[in-house]
């Protein structure tokens, strides 16, 4: 009996472990990539819309710079995302497969959501060499894990 409740003991930690493990890298590029929206947009408005121990869970409104995706973007679109909670947390990051993102009012960023009023799926603040990057090769912009880069 001791045996069998070792057994499953271990079975359900090895469960758990995975469940909050961080993902392959090529599961979070996948991710990026079957995105509906992606494009170059600036943040209009944050908004705390819950929150849970040292997280905030948030709805982020962008307005469109320009559209990359197959389907154009909406002029204005929204997005979900966690944001640590720095009045509640110290620490190092979270760990998990959650990728956590702390939009800023005015920004101007690269931007791939799963769809409109969908999961943010990647958050990179725009440079001069990544719009660059996006306007001339975009085959040189790599998904990532939450973010894009370019050779």
């Amino acid at each position: 009996m001791k045996i069998k409740v070792l057994t499953l003991t271990l079975f359900l930690c090895a469960l758990t472990a995975e469940a909050f493990a961080v993902l392959p890298p090529q599961y979070y590029a996948q991710y990026i990539e079957d995105s509906k929206i992606k494009a170059t947009a600036v943040v209009r408005s944050v908004k705390v819309i819950s929150h849970r121990n040292a997280v905030d869970h948030k709805k982020v409104t962008f307005s469109l710079i320009k559209s990359y995706g197959p389907e154009k973007a909406p002029e204005t679109f929204t997005g979900t995302c966690s944001s640590v909670n720095k009045r509640w947390f110290e620490g190092p990051p979270m760990l998990g497969p959650t990728l956590y993102y702390e939009p800023e009012k005015n920004e101007k960023v690269y931007v791939t959501v799963k769809d409109n009023d969908g999961d943010i799926t990647s958050y990179t603040p725009l440079t001069t060499e990544l719009e660059k990057a996006l306007n001339e090769d975009i085959s040189s912009v790599k998904n990532g894990m939450g973010t894009v880069h370019y050779k």
